[in-house]
Parts: structure tokens; C-alpha cells; sequence
């Protein structure tokens, strides 16, 4: 049965998932291709357990090697009065912050250790509590959810914090006139009725309900004493009383999907407890009954999870086009061309045709003008889209699986013979160039190419992506046949799909709609992508009419494929991300968040590292005040420098937990693993499993990660761009002088 439902590539997962047995790791699958509506048929099955107190308890089992878990409640600001409007609202960010057991710092550390994300909503009729994590961290990903739920802390000075915060995202949901306009539209459908109620709440509620309140609605008092609330006095009380009221055993779901180790059973007993009728159902049993699997089953270690996704299968057509493909089975496919070409292989002259080019390619074809490939891509369903940057530029479609062929046949037309009529070259001229306005609104974006600019200048690096003004007002049609000539040949291609695909199929149809495609070059003319040559120095865009500066700081980083890629994704990880919004304050993990939050350095930073083929950027973004720039300055060079000299065995653990989560987490969904299937082709030759992957994380160690940072950071000349009122920002001599100590 499993080779008329699995297909070559999957079985092991499938198997997997069917039997939930390790020893299946080694079953072989046929070459059968399935339909359709076989797919459906070998999506897992959602199993569903319904505990003696009512809560219901369902999964599913996909073999992955991380999880999503949480508790969705049946309750929204449907079930809140006019006084209490915004009750769960306010409880949702109050649930976070600390439980009976565990403080804020510690619930906030444990999330961190495991690498997990922790996320709560509230709708209309529902509220949600899951965490995103590693399949073997399930058990004690339950039960930090049973204590949000159970026992939060809802202390007085929270409260008011977040009190704070929601009258502020009060304040920033009026500038999203959709939100507003559907609030209002709600408010007028059902006027006098509950439905007709905001999420977020009233200004007066948020300024003052109680803790009573939200405990109330979280226990088991009547719901006439909602009548109690006050318009002008959400306090602690009413967050007490809003708990009491609604947090029912039997109007909650415990769901789980993804794969998990299943070898903790009597963790399971003392997990979800949703009230001590749980824990008893659990023990009485002996089963875990989080899995609702028997007695005898073997379940799938984290390890053998790795070594069970799908292998990805590589052909090379006779023309140097390389198929691709992981099939793991969806209803669903993406499927795509990835070119390696983008503004790096550009002059100053045609820079920016590459993404006035992706523009053009949907504008019709010769074969299909606009309103039949529109009405073609819409008939199935499906979504066409594109995007450009420095190497890479792509050409996809998510569509069903069955659609895969019709898919493909598309893609072909709009990559080999796109029509790129004058009228629509210049409509889309206008479209790039009111782009390039709107760009100059987000900070960040030009603080980073300003950095390329500056760390990559005389060289191809420096180039923006959307290109110059000048350039998009000038280009013309011959310069982009021109330059889809040059670039957009056989060898250069990967067509590359993940889902529901049979790869003998695909590479089928890749012959017969891509085996015309051009290798060769006129007059052997071969593009050579040049060396790009990295500069210690700075760029200064002093604007002191912009409330916040933009600054980042980086040095030349490892190309991709360099060993030294994954000591610094480790470093980077360490140092992480911060942002004003955050919770955990002074307890977050990272010493730089930590000395962000206790001094008010910044509003956010991030740590980033751009990997190129050759060279890559390693640095820190961060937005601050115009009094801080200096100080958040020192601070950022100064973890740079302890990443150095001072890193521990605990920071590198909890480093590598956090970027194990990150890698499994970004390939969620079929376009983001087609999407690495084929930057991985373009840059290694071939895809990199995770098991390896995990098998490189591991083996960085506290030595390993100084000596490389030391290596890449230590006494190195940085990249400086800063936008905005940068007065305050040091020197260079100043800069460049902290990238070392002095030690006697």
C-alpha cells in the first residue's frame, strides 16, 4: 500500500508518519505516482481525544522535526459586555508575563533555551496560546502553556505596563483604516449585539480593568457578574473575574501538529493539566494521551526525524538546466526557476534591469497575452509572483499538484518569451519608479544599501537592487533582451518544486518545455561575476528631521559556502534581535537586549549576517535615539569583542537551540522549502540535509566559535552607514579603534 501512496523520495516521512516506527526509516517506496486525490487521501489523520473534564486533545502527526502546540479557547470579545470590552485582549498580553511557578525572567529563559516562539491572539470568538518548537521539547512546551493558562501571575505592576501597551497599539491601529473601516462595519452589522464588539476594547476599559475581572472570566463565576465591570476601572480584578468565567476545561483544544519524542510518558501525566481532572485522567491511564497513540508504538527522536524528511533528487538536463525536487506528498506544489543573476552582474549603466525585468514578465507572453495568463494562473487557483535581489532572481507559482505541468508550461513561456511591449514596459517604468519613492520611507532598507554601498563601493555589490532613478526612467526594451541574453541561459537555471511532485514527472515536462533553452553565448562572451573587494569606511546621511537614527555597523562576514558560515550564524544568534515591543526587560537572553532594556539604548537592533557566494556582510542594525547612538555604539562593538574572548558553554548551548529552531521554522510550507532547494543548488551544487546541517551546529564549541569570531571580527576595519540625526555617532578612528582590546 505504501507505494501506490508514497512517491519516490517520501517514504520514508509517509512511513514515518502511517506506522510512527523508526525502524521504518530503511522501507524503500515505488516509483507510483499519485493523483490528486490520493494526496488528500495520504494526508495524515487528525486524531482527537476527549479528556474526562471535557478538554479535547488533537494532532497531527507529520514526522517533522519541529511542533506547533497550543490551547484555543472558545472565547472572544463576542462573549465580553460593554463594560469589560477588551477583557481578553488585555489577558492575552498579561499571559506572558510570568505564572505562580515561574517568574517572567524564568518562563522567558526556558522559552529561549528550547529555541521556541511563544504567541498568543484573541478574535472575536476564539483565543489562542501556542509555542512554535522543537519536536522533542513538546512535553515541556505543554506544560509552560498549562501554566499561562492556569496560573498566570497578573501582578499589579505587569498590569499597568500592559495597560500601557495596549493603549498604545489603541493609538497605532487608527492609522489602519481597513481595521478601523471592518471594526466599524462590525460595530454597525450587529449594533446591540455582542458580535458588534471591538477585539482590542474601548479606550476607558483598557485604562482600567481589574485583576478580579480577568480571573473571573478565567474561572468558574456566573456571567451575570460581568455586569460588574467598570467603564473606567479594568483592573487586575476584572482580569481575574474575565479567566474564572471562560477558561472551561470543555471550551478548549489542545492541537498539535508537526512530530515529537513520545519517550516521556510520565511527563505527560503532569503536563496539560487544564485542572487536576487532566493530571488523574493521565496517570489513571498510563498513556500519552497528548499523543492518543498505544501502548507498544515506537515514537521518532528529533535525531531520526532529521534523517526521515524527504531527500531532495537532482537531475541535469542535456542543456545544463537542473531539476530539483523534494516530494512530501501535499495537495499543494511550488514550483519555480531560480536564475543566478541580479543586480551583483550589472553595470552602473543597465543596474536595475534585472527588477524592471521581473516587472515586464508577467505582462503577457507571446504565446499569452496579459488577460489570458492572468485568467490561466486564476483558473487553477494558483499564485504567479517574483522577486530579485543581489545574485538570485525568481520565477514561481503555487498551484495543486495535479496543476503542476500547466505550471511549469507558464513559468517556461513568461522566462523564454515574454512579450515586453512598449506600452506596458512603460506603465511598468512608472510602477518602479513610484516604488522607488515609497522606498525611501523605510530607513532600513536604504541604511542597508547604503552600507553595500559604502562596504562594497567600486564594485558590483554596491549596486542596488531596484537600481537609480535615472536608470529606470532610461532603460529600454533592448536592454532588457539584452540582458535576459546574457544571463538567462540553461546552465544558470534550476528548476526547482517541493509538495505534491513526482520528480520523474517534472523533469518530463522540464524537457519538454525547457530543452530549447540556450547555453551558449554569443561570441563565447561568458559573464563573469567579478571579485567583490570589501572597504573599511563610512556614510553619513545627517537628517535631524527624522525622529530616530538609523545606524548599521558590519564587517566582511564568510561567503556561503565557507566552513566558517555556521560559527557565526551561532554567533549571530547569540547576540540576537531586540525590539521596544519585546517582553522579558532585563531578563531576556541576550546581554545586548539586556543592556538595551536597563539603560534605554534603542528602540530595536538586529544581528545579521548576508551571505554572498564570495563575501557576506556580519553586523548589527539598530534604531535609536539621536542622544544614544554613541553609547548603543560601545555596546554593540562590545559584544562583537566578549564573542571574541569571554564566550561561555551555556551562550553557545542556548545559542544552538535557538538557530536548530530558526532553520527547521523557515522551511515552513512548500515555497520556502522550494525556495531553499534552489538557492542551494545555485550556491553548493547541491541541497545540504538538515541532519547535516545539525551535525555542523553541534559541533561548534565555545573555542571554536572565539577563534572565528576572532577571526572575522577581532582588529578588522567596519562598514558605518548612519541616517538620520547621527551627530552623536563617534568618529571612525573612534569605531574602528573599539574593534580591539587592549590587555596586559
Amino acid at each position: 500500500m505504501a507505494a501506490s501512496v508514497c512517491r519516490a523520495g517520501s517514504a520514508v516521512r509517509r512511513a514515518l508518519v502511517k506506522a510512527r516506527s523508526p525502524a521504518l526509516l530503511s522501507v524503500k517506496c515505488g516509483q507510483a505516482s499519485v493523483s490528486y486525490a490520493q494526496s488528500l487521501l495520504g494526508i495524515p489523520e487528525t486524531q482527537l481525544t476527549t479528556l474526562d473534564n471535557g478538554l479535547r486533545v488533537a494532532s497531527e502527526e507529520t514526522g517533522h522535526a519541529t511542533c506547533t502546540v497550543g490551547l484555543w479557547i472558545d472565547c472572544g470579545s463576542r462573549y465580553e459586555t460593554e463594560k469589560n470590552n477588551g477583557a481578553g485582549f488585555l489577558l492575552e498580553h498579561m499571559a506572558f508575563k510570568g505564572t505562580r511557578k515561574h517568574p517572567q525572567s524564568a518562563l522567558e529563559q526556558e522559552v529561549e533555551s528550547m529555541g521556541a516562539h511563544l504567541s498568543a491572539y484573541t478574535t472575536r470568538e476564539h483565543t489562542a496560546y501556542f509555542m512554535k518548537a522543537l519536536s522533542k521539547d513538546m512535553p515541556r512546551a505543554v506544560e509552560l502553556l498549562s501554566e499561562v493558562v492556569q496560573s498566570p501571575a497578573l501582578n499589579a505592576s505587569d498590569l499597568e505596563q500592559q495597560r500601557a501597551v495596549v493603549l498604545k497599539e489603541l493609538e497605532e491601529v487608527q492609522g489602519s483604516l481597513q481595521d478601523v473601516c471592518l471594526d466599524v462595519l462590525h460595530a454597525t452589522a450587529y449594533q446591540g449585539t455582542s458580535l458588534g464588539h471591538s477585539v482590542l476594547g474601548p479606550t476607558q476599559n483598557a485604562r482600567s480593568l481589574s485583576r478580579q475581572d480577568l480571573v473571573e472570566y478565567m474561572s468558574d463565576s456566573s456571567p451575570h457578574t460581568l455586569s460588574l465591570f467598570s467603564c473606567r476601572s479594568l483592573s487586575r480584578q476584572d482580569l481575574v473575574e474575565y479567566m474564572s468565567s471562560h477558561y472551561k476545561a470543555p471550551r478548549m483544544v489542545l492541537a498539535a501538529a508537526g512530530g515529537w519524542d513520545g519517550k516521556s510518558r510520565k511527563m505527560a501525566a503532569s503536563v496539560c493539566r487544564a485542572g487536576s481532572a487532566v493530571r488523574r485522567a493521565l496517570v489513571k491511564a498510563r498513556s500519552p494521551a497528548l499523543l492518543s497513540v498505544k501502548c507498544g508504538q515506537a515514537s521518532v527522536s528529533y535525531a531520526q526525524s532529521l534523517l526521515g524528511i524527504p531527500e531532495t533528487q537532482l537531475t541535469t538536463l542535456d542543456n545544463g538546466l537542473r531539476v530539483a525536487s523534494e516530494e512530501t506528498g501535499h495537495a499543494t506544489c511550488t514550483v519555480g526557476l531560480w536564475i543566478d543573476c541580479g543586480s551583483r552582474y550589472e553595470t552602473e549603466k543597465n543596474n536595475g534591469a534585472g527588477f524592471l525585468l521581473e516587472h515586464m514578465a508577467f505582462k503577457g507572453t507571446r504565446k499569452h497575452p496579459q488577460s489570458a495568463l492572468e485568467q490561466e494562473v486564476e483558473s487553477m487557483g494558483a499564485h504567479l509572483s517574483a522577486y530579485t535581489t543581489r545574485e538570485h532572481t525568481a520565477y514561481f507559482m503555487k498551484a495543486l499538484s495535479k496543476d503542476m505541468p500547466r505550471a511549469v508550461e507558464l513559468l517556461s513561456e513568461v522566462v523564454q518569451s515574454p512579450a515586453l511591449n512598449a506600452s506596458d514596459l512603460e506603465q511598468q517604468r512608472a510602477v518602479v519608479l513610484k516604488e522607488l519613492e515609497e522606498v525611501q520611507g523605510s530607513l532600513q532598507d536604504v541604511c542597508l544599501d547604503v552600507l553595500h554601498a559604502t562596504a562594497y563601493q567600486g564594485t558590483s555589490l554596491g549596486h542596488s537592487v531596484l537600481g537609480p532613478t535615472q536608470n529606470a526612467r532610461s532603460l529600454s526594451r533592448q536592454d532588457l533582451v539584452e540582458y535576459m541574453s546574457s544571463h538567462y541561459k540553461a546552465p544558470r537555471m534550476v528548476l526547482a518544486a517541493a509538495g505534491g511532485v513526482h520528480h520523474s514527472e517534472l523533469v518530463g515536462v522540464a524537457k519538454q518545455h525547457f530543452s530549447s533553452l540556450s547555453f551558449e553565448y554569443e561570441g563565447d562572451a561568458v559573464p563573469i561575476m567579478s571579485a567583490c573587494r570589501f572597504t573599511g569606511s563610512e556614510i553619513r546621511v545627517r537628517d535631524d528631521d527624522i525622529p530616530l537614527a538609523h545606524v548599521a555597523i558590519a564587517v566582511e562576514g564568510a561567503g556561503a559556502a565557507s566552513p566558517d558560515i555556521v560559527p557565526l550564524m551561532v554567533a549571530n544568534a547569540m547576540i540576537g534581535s531586540y525590539d521596544i515591543t519585546f517582553g522579558g526587560g532585563k531578563n531576556l537572553s541576550s546581554l545586548l537586549a539586556r543592556m538595551a532594556v536597563e539603560h534605554d539604548l534603542c528602540q530595536s537592533f538586529q544581528a545579521f549576517h548576508t551571505s554572498y557566494s564570495d563575501t557576506g556582510l556580519l553586523g548589527i542594525h539598530f534604531v535609536t535615539d539621536r542622544h544614544k547612538i554613541e553609547d548603543m555604539m560601545h555596546c554593540a562593538q562590545n559584544q562583537w569583542m566578549n564573542l571574541c574572548t569571554t564566550v561561555t558553554d551555556s551562550d553557545v548551548s542556548r545559542a544552538k537551540n535557538v538557530l536548530k529552531a530558526s532553520l527547521l521554522s523557515q522551511l515552513d510550507g512548500t515555497t520556502p522549502i522550494c525556495e531553499d532547494i534552489a538557492r542551494h543548488i545555485l550556491t553548493f551544487g547541491r541541497r545540504i540535509p538538515l541532519a547535516e546541517w545539525n551535525a555542523r551546529i553541534d559541533s561548534v564549541t565555545p573555542k571554536v566559535l572565539r577563534d572565528i569570531c576572532s577571526k572575522y571580527l577581532y582588529d578588522k576595519c567596519p562598514a558605518v552607514a548612519a541616517i538620520g540625526p547621527v551627530e552623536q555617532l563617534p568618529d571612525y578612528n573612534r569605531v574602528r579603534s573599539a574593534m580591539y582590546w587592549l590587555r596586559f
